[in-house]
């Protein structure tokens, strides 16, 4: 049984062998450069006049950064926990990312969960990369849709992306080691562990009910699932 007071990083599980303890923030990498189709999507944000984009779970802000760099003059919004920015790669990107705010204030970071949960910005996209997927309580990804969608204007855009098929993950992921939700526990040489869903494209479009968002279209990206969504 999975147990976490949402303020936490942190989730605990027992398996017949042994207890797991899942830091998603783990799941954060450290290196910069941006994850698969980033940047096709701020092509068609940037085209489109969508300056405003909430990064949700933002890791180490590799996407945030991209985008920050780009002369379109994007607005960004990251949200994460504080335990990302704690590590001397944390600390440097976040530095790096307050840079941008010489001239003109383009980056906000709304520390996860009051910070973010308490403000009521509006933003034109969500970008949603490798989050819910990494979250091993389905009432937690639920929310976590929830909570973005209601900071997204009618016609905004969602942007999910999830691994799946990635081949690296492939050799630890045995019936021994499998976690809630058909996903698989990592790194249990550590002292804290990782947790990985492959969604299928139905379990995908469920986070999306057709009376409040419609499919704008798939979206290529290697190892990844991900579609490109509007809210109505």
């Amino acid at each position: 049984m999975a147990s976490t007071t949402w303020k936490s990083p942190i989730y605990r599980f027992n398996l017949p062998s042994r207890p797991i303890v899942v830091n998603v923030t783990r799941s954060c990498p450290p290196f910069a450069k941006p994850a698969p189709a980033v940047s096709d999507i701020a092509a068609e944000l940037r085209r489109d006049g969508r300056k405003r984009v909430l990064d949700f779970g933002a890791g180490k802000l590799r996407n945030t950064l991209f985008l920050l760099s780009l002369k379109a003059g994007f607005k960004v919004w990251a949200v994460e926990y504080k335990d990302c920015f704690e590590t001397l790669r944390g600390t440097e990107r976040l530095n790096e990312a307050k840079g941008y705010n010489k001239d003109d204030k383009r980056f906000f970071l709304k520390k996860w969960p009051d910070e973010f949960l308490q403000s009521n910005f509006v933003v034109d996209a969500v970008l949603l990369i490798n989050v819910v997927n990494v979250v091993p309580q389905v009432s937690v990804r639920r929310r976590i849709v929830e909570e973005c969608t209601k900071r997204l204007r009618k016609g905004g855009w969602f942007l999910w992306l999830s691994q799946f098929g990635e081949p690296n993950n492939r050799p630890g992921a045995t019936d021994r080691l499998r976690g809630p939700d058909n996903g698989w526990f990592y790194y249990l040489d550590k002292t804290h562990q990782t947790y990985s869903k492959e969604f299928s494209i139905p379990e995908i479009k469920a986070y999306f009910s057709p009376s409040e968002y419609t499919e704008v279209h798939p979206v290529s990206a290697a190892h990844h699932r991900a579609f490109l969504f509007e809210k109505l």
